[in-house]
């Protein structure tokens, strides 16, 4: 059906090229920009006839807080809502930045055995420092639905956060939510009695990471995990980490965003050589590690600039750890 509206043009400058998506309440479409010649965007559409007429309401209220949030937003790790327009007939729309690559869930798809520390660290380490932004945005906003199918992993290894659906600003630790909302299995306990926090999305990615190291499906846990050395051997640094990001009580988890990513630099940092005939596919985020490393203070950066050029020389049997790019000082030694 959304095949049929290749060509539609929106707001009289939009042309439909192809559909990309398709959720229970919105669709997503390439198109091209007539004002701007090969500029090409991601539509967004809210469906309100998808929608059942008790929930319509609420869904556009969703739907507009998104554009609203994102709007507000400007982060590497996120893609950037460029303007929100609406039609006759109750038809919203949101014009964003369309992200290349393909979600982590897509990647993890059919896989045999979970993802290395050495594959697996860079995503969550990226991931944090997007909610890092997004915590101290003011006012702080919760993702609330941080799991691997909300994350995309460019051609270059570029982690970005997608689906601000139920993105919300956070106010005060009193005030509870609207909804209970947050996909089972990855959303934290207290988003099932309609409360969540910024500590609420360290559970989220927690189980992100728990899930890319182990295939295990969360939700067969009910909340209580087994360790993670019971499916690959890990730095005990990284076990205890994420057994803090998987607490029950928001409390007894990692204070800040900043807080659980200085954790997962302590882990990288302890672990062993790379193992021969680790994942090509992932490259990229390994490949990302330069840019995490050009964030972190430099009296922290040695052992990752040393764990980064070990790695790119093992995996592309380099001479040289940047091949084709030039930079304009030394790593640390």
């Amino acid at each position: 059906m959304l095949n049929q509206r290749i060509g539609e043009i929106l707001a009289g400058r939009l042309r439909i090229l192809e559909p990309l998506g398709e959720g229970a309440m919105s669709a997503v479409f390439l198109v091209e920009d007539l004002h701007l010649p090969g500029a090409r965007w991601a539509v967004k559409e809210f469906l309100e006839s998808s929608v059942p007429d008790r929930d319509r309401d609420m869904a556009l209220r969703l739907f507009q807080r998104e554009g609203e949030i994102q709007a507000s937003l400007s982060h590497p790790g996120l893609p950037r809502v460029l303007w929100r327009f609406s039609e006759p007939g109750g038809r919203h729309y949101l014009v964003m930045e369309r992200v290349h690559g393909v979600p982590l869930e897509q990647l993890l798809c059919g896989r045999v055995r979970p993802l290395l520390p050495h594959e697996a660290l860079p995503i969550g380490l990226q991931a944090t420092h997007v909610l890092e932004y997004l915590h101290r945005h003011d006012p702080p906003v919760v993702f609330r639905d941080l799991k691997p199918s909300n994350l995309m992993v460019s051609p270059l290894g570029r982690v970005r956060f997608i689906d601000f659906g139920i993105a919300r600003y956070h106010h005060s630790p009193s005030a509870k939510d609207t909804q209970e909302l947050g996909t089972p299995g990855f959303c934290a306990p207290e988003q099932y009695h309609g409360q969540s926090t910024p500590q609420s999305d360290l559970y989220s990615l927690g189980v992100t990471l728990f899930f890319t190291l182990t295939l295990q499906d969360p939700q067969s846990y009910g909340f209580k995990f087994p360790k993670i050395s019971s499916f690959q051997p890990v730095p005990p640094v990284l076990e205890e980490t994420l057994e803090r990001c998987l607490q029950l009580r928001p409390q007894d988890r990692h204070p800040s965003a900043s807080a659980l990513r200085k954790d997962l630099e302590a882990a990288l940092y302890r672990l062993p050589p790379m193992p021969a005939g680790s994942t090509r596919p992932l490259a990229g985020p390994l490949f990302e590690l330069s840019q995490h490393v050009e964030r972190v203070p430099s009296n922290r950066s040695a052992p990752l600039w040393r764990f980064w050029r070990h790695w790119l020389l093992r995996t592309f049997n380099l001479d040289s750890p940047w091949p084709g790019r030039t930079r304009s000082a030394a790593p640390p030694p």
